[in-house]
């Protein structure tokens, strides 16, 4: 295990951005009588940043459940011909999630915040970057995703990623099939199966490319909009075993699916000796500022509900990761600070429906 950290430390210990005590607390207002989340969370960096793939391994043993983890960029929904925005997702989300009371429902020590993967070099080398250098740029944001992501899962604790575009799902797959030394599962929720061609890297082929390379041995979509998704993308979905989707239309449309029957139904269909990840693009909900929002879409609260269920998984090899990408602040109507607004009280409520339906399974089990 010494080995595998020095190892760690020396390919790539300064692509984390490791938050410590003044990282959390320029996001929280104080209150007398009054204990935030983060005031209460767990901090890697106390003490300095360095070492901290070492520092990982104590952190389940100290009572740490979750490692709270943002990727600042927006690189590759650029890189897939889209809007850019998804680099602010991270900041909204800590400013309302860490401004949540820790009391006796949610207590800020089950949380490792952990900081941000390293990208604001690649960020700037992105500015006004041609489609294939954005591209090349997008595997660089692989490997530093994927360096991070395997090290919090090897030390036994549960990422819980920000995004970032949804490019980030192969990197968090290939790190969870490592560690896990097999294949994974993944539920999709998201207009887009994201499973378009291997053209090079961008946020619109992640899966695809996850499941030509193994990591991914099953894969559902809950909530795809046929009219979203090119032929290439629908036929190699339908071509391999293990990957299907549930349709926006039979769910919210035409209702001949009921939301609880969907979630059984995807989750049904993953392997029991499968570990499961959980992808969630916040495009799926109804008007909410992302890099491709729509008007039509799933409701919060229905979005609410499915996480809990997805990560109330309790049988076979449980639940890795949850994973919620595409939250563009930028891209609300009003401006960017309405949209932080609403994206930050959407991604905490998200991660607080995740932590709930966790706690389900492990009381279940």
């Amino acid at each position: 295990m010494r080995a595998t950290h020095r190892l760690f430390c020396m390919a790539g210990g300064n692509w984390l951005t490791a938050a410590d005590r003044a990282y959390a607390q320029r996001y929280v207002t104080e209150r007398e009588g009054e204990v935030r989340i983060g005031q209460a969370v767990r901090l890697l960096a106390e003490g300095g940043a360095d070492r901290w793939v070492e520092k990982l391994a104590g952190c389940k043993e100290q009572g740490a459940k979750y490692a709270l983890l943002g990727v600042p960029e927006d690189v590759g929904p650029r890189a897939n011909l889209g809007r850019g925005g998804s680099h602010g997702g991270w900041g909204a989300f800590l400013a309302a999630f860490l401004n949540f009371q820790s009391n006796r429902h949610a207590q800020g020590s089950d949380f490792l915040l952990l900081g941000h993967v390293s990208v604001d070099d690649i960020q700037r080398e992105s500015e006004g970057a041609p489609t294939d250098v954005l591209r090349q740029l997008v595997e660089r944001v692989d490997e530093r995703v994927e360096f991070v992501a395997k090290a919090i899962i090897s030390a036994g604790l549960e990422p819980i990623v920000i995004g970032g575009g949804h490019n980030n799902s192969l990197p968090l797959l290939s790190a969870a099939a490592a560690v896990s030394k097999r294949s994974v599962a993944a539920v999709n929720v998201d207009p887009h199966a994201d499973f378009r061609p291997p053209e090079g890297r961008h946020s619109g082929n992640g899966f695809r490319y996850a499941s030509a390379r193994g990591a991914l041995g099953s894969y559902q979509v809950l909530g795809l909009h046929e009219n979203k998704n090119n032929e290439d993308s629908l036929a190699a979905l339908a071509g391999l075993p293990d990957h299907g989707f549930v349709s926006f239309r039979d769910v919210w449309q035409a209702r001949s699916l009921s939301l609880e029957k969907a979630v059984e139904r995807v989750l049904g269909a993953v392997p029991p000796d499968m570990p499961l990840c959980v992808e969630f693009d916040v495009d799926a909900i109804a008007n909410a500022p992302s890099s491709a929002s729509t008007c039509v879409g799933i409701p919060v609260n229905d979005a609410c509900y499915i996480i809990t269920k997805l990560a109330a998984r309790s049988e076979g090899a449980g639940v890795t990761y949850l994973h919620l990408a595409e939250a563009a602040p930028a891209c609300h109507p009003a401006g960017v600070a309405q949209g932080n607004r609403e994206v930050g009280q959407l991604l905490a409520d998200l991660v607080m429906c995740y932590r709930d339906g966790r706690l389900r399974a492990a009381s279940s089990s």
